[in-house]
């Protein structure tokens, strides 16, 4: 972004797997486990190492949260930068 003239701007990219709204805790919890434990598999580290990613695994609270903060973040920067779609 500063190339291209916002150097303040910061853009990371993530990935989210998300389940719908109402999705019973005790759900959450297994997927959340299942996922963690997939993320600890050094094959499935490796390949994130490879493509210059990190994975998380952050528990469904934690990611619900970042999500709302980089929603707040990135809907501040359009509405400051007047970014409209054309």
């Amino acid at each position: 972004m500063a190339e291209a003239g916002y150097p303040a701007v910061v853009l990371d990219e993530w990935n989210l797997l998300a389940a719908p709204a109402g999705t019973p805790a005790a759900v959450l919890a297994r997927l959340h486990a299942a996922v963690r434990h997939a993320l600890a598999q050094p094959a499935v580290r490796d390949r994130f190492a490879a493509i210059g990613a990190t994975a998380v695994g952050s528990p469904p609270e934690e990611a619900a949260s970042y999500l709302v903060a980089q929603r707040e973040r990135l809907g501040r920067l359009v509405a400051d930068a007047a970014i409209t779609i054309e």
